[in-house]
């Protein structure tokens, strides 16, 4: 799921507001930081192995040097909701250096929950619901970044082998719908609200 920084609001489900300046075409969201979040629950009585790969939206990038943190706690999540009412805390995350879109060799201890999290925030020069989305034919209602995803592969392949038949599922993937559109700058201010 992707969440807010505080890991306490599902985007996919809350969503995000996006601001474009027309002078320094510069593009915001908020919240301003995003948490692309994944737990991996091992039910099983022994460690599981496994490469994580993952991606984001490509109007998205990993933000600051530590972007990119785990840790495996005793609890067992059921859905986003229980994750999210854990209490999760980024300073109780452990930091992964360095940055990769690939973890390898990922234990992921018997019993326990293995948890990722990507901090991310919306490239300043990334494009945004409006002229850009008209201009592949689609318009503000039902816009949404999609593209936030993992794949579970077998450990030790770089995440390039076959997906881990330890995982299910062993492909994920979350969205984050937008709520509205803001423009400033040049010529009016002007707030479009997604229906």
């Amino acid at each position: 799921l992707v969440s807010n920084h505080d890991f306490t609001s599902n985007l996919g489900e809350a969503g995000i507001s996006v601001g474009y300046n027309r002078v320094n075409e510069n593009l915001t969201s908020s919240p301003n930081d995003l948490q692309h979040l994944l737990a991996l629950v091992n039910v099983c009585d022994q460690d599981v192995r496994v490469d994580i790969g993952t991606t984001h939206n490509e109007n998205f990038e990993l933000f600051r040097s530590n972007a990119v943190r785990t840790t495996s706690i005793n609890q067992e999540f059921s859905d986003p909701s229980a994750l999210l009412l854990y209490g999760l805390d980024w300073n109780d995350l452990n930091d992964v250096s360095p940055v990769s879109s690939c973890l390898q060799d990922v234990t992921v201890p018997a019993n326990q929950a293995f948890i990722l999290s990507e901090r991310t925030r919306i490239r300043s020069g990334g494009h945004f619901p409006g002229d850009y989305a008209a201009s592949i034919g689609r318009g503000i209602t039902g816009w949404s970044y999609e593209g936030f995803a993992f794949a579970a592969h077998l450990a030790g392949s770089a995440c390039s082998a076959a997906l881990s038949s330890d995982v299910e599922p062993n492909l994920g993937a979350a969205s984050v719908p937008v709520n509205e559109v803001t423009l400033t700058g040049r010529g009016p201010t002007a707030t479009v609200f997604a229906p």
